[in-house]
């Protein structure tokens, strides 16, 4: 895109922090949606790490329903 001018599809969720180059525009008519899983072995179910991504992830997908 930094050659002037490309498209690309990216889900909102892995959007991050745009170039101030670079237009965001929402695909409307019909809205795209997509299902994430995710799948945690009983091991490391407890594990502080596995815990704070998860409740990272569930943020994530509550503000872009807000949103959306």
């Amino acid at each position: 895109m930094a050659e002037g001018m490309g498209i690309t599809v990216i889900p909102r969720l892995g959007l991050g922090t745009l170039p101030d180059s670079t237009v965001m525009a929402p695909i409307v008519n019909p809205t795209p949606w997509r299902s994430v899983s995710v799948r945690v072995r009983d091991a490391v179910a407890g594990h502080p790490a596995v815990v704070r991504m998860l409740e990272l992830l569930d943020e994530r997908v509550a503000v872009d329903r807000m949103t959306a």
